[in-house]
């Protein structure tokens, strides 16, 4: 890979915004390597002219007016992210609680067991990494992406792994409440936690499409109706039995 090349990807890699947006910056770099090289300048030169990669990007995401996203817009997006992971992982549960009684009956043991506990580590995996892997490699989460809300740094560039850690300790360990409480009395909008891990999120559309919306309350609305008709199910089979 050329220096410019490496260059070029650095500085896109340190931002987060849309992709027109990354479009533009990227002509607007390659446009002056050309120009330096035009004037005998070797691309080390160049680099060292336009500054380091991180303080490019930081520059660049200064120029675009930032949008905080408030308080509803951020429950609803992470109401939809709770319900994209409880689709994943609430139909091998159920279908655990519904072997269930086959397994008492038969005595399984060990068996079933075995069956549970990779069910149980993924479900674990899911709840502890979504959010932090999501919010570092993309900016955002599939509610996020709904919605068009993203992640950055107060800076405005793309956040690293222990920020997005960092920013979601209230959810692991459960005070996300009192956490989100601060958002409607900060000037950025943010999350106490956002306010530990310097981070910001911030509206890519304004305002959100209809279908949007839909999607986030499908999302929010699917888990439920499993469990419902899990519910409706499993009563349905007591009472036959019965």
């Amino acid at each position: 890979m050329s220096t410019m090349e490496r260059y070029v990807r650095q500085v896109l890699d340190s931002i987060v915004c849309a992709d027109e947006d990354k479009e533009r910056l990227e002509v607007d770099l390659r446009a002056h390597f050309e120009e330096g090289r035009a004037a005998g300048d070797a691309d080390p030169v160049i680099v060292q002219r336009m500054g380091p990669p991180e303080d490019v990007a930081a520059s660049f995401m200064e120029t675009m007016e930032p949008h905080y996203a408030g308080f509803w817009i951020r429950v609803v997006a992470f109401c939809a992210d709770l319900g994209a992971i409880a689709t994943v992982t609430l139909p091998l549960f159920c279908g655990v609680f519904v072997l269930m009684p086959a397994a008492e009956d038969s005595d399984p043991g060990p068996i079933f067991l075995l069956l549970l506990l990779p069910i149980v580590l993924f479900t674990i995996g899911v709840w502890v990494f979504y959010f932090p892997v999501l919010e570092h490699r993309a900016g955002k989460t599939l509610g996020k992406h709904l919605l068009g809300l993203r992640v950055q740094t107060e800076a405005r560039t793309r956040i690293g792994l222990g920020r997005a850690f960092l920013r979601r300790l209230s959810f692991f360990f459960e005070f996300l409440v009192l956490d989100a409480l601060f958002v409607p009395f900060t000037a950025k909008k943010q999350r106490a936690f956002d306010l530990v891990a310097r981070t910001v999120v911030l509206r890519e559309r304004v305002p959100v499409g209809a279908t949007g919306w839909a999607l986030a309350v499908a999302l929010i609305a699917i888990p439920l109706v499993v469990v419902v008709a899990v519910g409706f199910v499993s009563a349905w089979a007591s009472l036959s039995v019965s």
